[in-house]
């Protein structure tokens, strides 16, 4: 899974994704949950209207790899 995605950019705030085959984008926010907890939610999606499979199959592998990189960068709990 890893290379099928690349991570974009990392905020404070922010995560941004990319499916490395298609180009769509997948923008995942950082949260404070359950007191400090920090997690990712909400999310918004750039799909490439140019690609064949829609954005939306993807979404799943890719919080999985943005909750990767996150908890890498020191993100997210």
């Amino acid at each position: 899974m890893a290379h099928e995605f690349i991570a974009d950019s990392r905020t404070s705030t922010l995560i941004t994704v990319q499916h490395a085959a298609h180009g769509h984008r997948y923008a995942f926010r950082v949260m404070i949950k359950r007191g400090r907890r920090r997690a990712l939610s909400d999310f918004l999606v750039y799909p490439n209207r140019q690609a064949a499979p829609p954005a939306e199959l993807f979404h799943r592998k890719a919080l999985t790899f943005a909750r990767l990189e996150a908890r890498k960068s020191g993100l997210i709990d």
